[in-house]
């Protein structure tokens, strides 16, 4: 009995240095919320911690929670996601069995988000499902709302726009009926993004206005700077790139006056962007190192492998090849540290790109399929379509025209699928060289209109110039 006793006593002593060890982390996080240089450093030590918590923590104790909770924001900031997944589904055990439903609507969202990023999209849409019934039971409009807008972000990300579009627009019908302006405000630029991508760029304008209008009345400067940022990327898709670079610096100016070092990341990276547009690469690419060096030295790390990828397209239009890869091969590898095989489905693309200017078409048909497999795992039906699309031109740079029109077509129907006007346009053009190449110029005059009917729509620079182009194929129809 006695040795028993000793037994429980042992265990007692271990399982309160746990917690004692657990909540002396918890409160360092709190006074140093900001500074992920010291989550680095004590990282170990954390998850140390963590690991005895997990294991000795009864089901009524609420510190597995307060881990999963304090820690989360460094941890998505690191691009730990995996850890934001394992964390929050051990807490969400201990926030079932208290029946604390607000906790796990909360730990619901968090691992949504997490899973996204690691594209692990069917999962993700499960979590955040659970979430908007968890809410609509709470009677939480405001949580309902943002459910609501998560689930449009998941369909979002896989290219599904319309269905997108659907579940912002509950988010919004919602945010107004209750008078919550700031989920009205990113319910309209949720929107926006989708009509952006929809090709409707005067559509995405009137919402972003809107939008920015809301922010300028909350005195939100960080969104209204974001919000900025997303005309400017709107203006530029219209080929106003030098409207865009205005509305980019404003942004950038917007958030170095709130401290929003990320956000200046993404403001230089879209400088970067629409110097890429203007064909001026050195400018793009001293503003993708300035994205480079920001998203490095506050640690996040997602940024870090957008900018990496930038880098890559900036120097393979320069012509320097061998740096592209480089480059190219640094964001494979850290989204393979990250789990993020979205991000390396989108790195191969570029990649695949890299090795048909090489001359390599074959090699780079390989890739392509690569980044095709995953985007069809994801079911990202835009990147599925995009990735068609490569295949296609590299077909087209083996002379295998037939070939390549048979991916091209299929491109092409998902961008019709899903409302994509812009990348159905472009889709459109390359169909038409093609049928030029085969000598049908019927069908390549048919295809080439379809492009110049959407840039003469949305106002584009480039429409007189293929319009005289098209008005070229017409002319050696109209020959004996």
């Amino acid at each position: 009995m006695a040795n028993d006793a000793i037994q429980i006593d042992k265990r007692l002593v271990l399982h309160h240095a746990s917690e004692r060890h657990a909540r002396y982390f918890l409160n360092a996080a709190k006074a140093h919320r900001n500074a992920w240089q010291w989550f680095d450093r004590e990282r170990l030590q954390i998850e140390m911690a963590w690991e005895r918590v997990r294991k000795q923590a009864s089901s009524k104790s609420t510190l597995v929670i307060d881990c999963a909770l304090t820690f989360e924001p460094f941890q998505s900031r690191r691009g730990l996601w995996r850890e934001v997944v394992s964390w929050g589904e051990r807490a969400l055990q201990a926030a079932k069995a208290q029946k604390a439903k607000t906790i796990e609507a909360e730990l619901l969202n968090n691992i949504g988000l997490a899973l996204t990023n690691l594209g692990r999209l069917d999962e993700a849409l499960e979590r955040h499902r659970r979430g908007l019934q968890l809410q609509r039971e709470l009677k939480n409009k405001r949580g309902e709302g943002h459910a609501l807008g998560n689930i449009g972000a998941i369909h979002h990300r896989r290219g599904e726009l319309r269905r997108a579009a659907e579940f912002y627009e509950k988010h919004l019908a919602i945010a107004r009926k209750i008078n919550d302006l700031r989920g009205e405000e990113s319910a309209l630029a949720n929107l926006g993004l989708a009509h952006a991508d929809l090709g409707d760029m005067s559509r995405a304008l009137e919402l972003y206005a809107q939008s920015l209008a809301l922010c300028r009345k909350l005195q939100a400067r960080q969104k209204e700077a974001m919000t900025l940022n997303n005309m400017g990327l709107a203006h530029a898709n219209l080929g106003e790139v030098h409207r865009a670079i205005e509305l980019h610096e404003q942004a950038l100016v917007m958030f170095r006056k709130v401290g929003d070092r990320r956000g200046e990341a993404n403001a230089q990276g879209n400088l970067g962007l629409a110097g890429y547009r203007l064909g001026d690469l050195r400018r793009a690419v001293d503003c993708f190192e300035q994205q480079l060096h920001i998203v490095r030295e506050i640690g996040h790390r997602h940024s870090e492998s957008n900018a990496l990828g930038n880098l890559g397209l900036a120097y393979a239009e320069l012509g320097e090849l061998e740096k592209a890869i480089d480059f190219n091969e640094r964001r494979l590898q850290l989204a393979a540290e990250l789990g993020d095989r979205r991000g390396r489905a989108i790195t191969l693309n570029n990649l695949g790109n890299v090795y048909r200017q090489l001359g390599e078409p074959q090699r780079a048909i390989e890739i392509f399929e690569e980044a095709l497999h995953i985007h069809r795992q994801n079911n990202d039906r835009r990147r599925t379509g995009i990735s068609l699309g490569n295949i296609g031109q590299a077909c087209a740079a083996l002379n295998e025209f037939s070939r390549a029109i048979e991916y091209y077509q299929q491109a092409l129907a998902i961008m019709r699928e899903i409302g994509d006007k812009r990348l159905e346009a472009m889709t459109a053009w390359k169909l038409g060289e093609a049928y030029e190449n085969l000598g049908d110029l019927r069908q390549a005059a048919g295809f080439m209109q379809i492009t110049v009917d959407y840039e003469r729509a949305i106002g584009h620079r480039d429409a007189e110039q293929d319009a005289l182009r098209l008005q070229s194929v017409r002319s050696k129809l109209q020959k004996p």
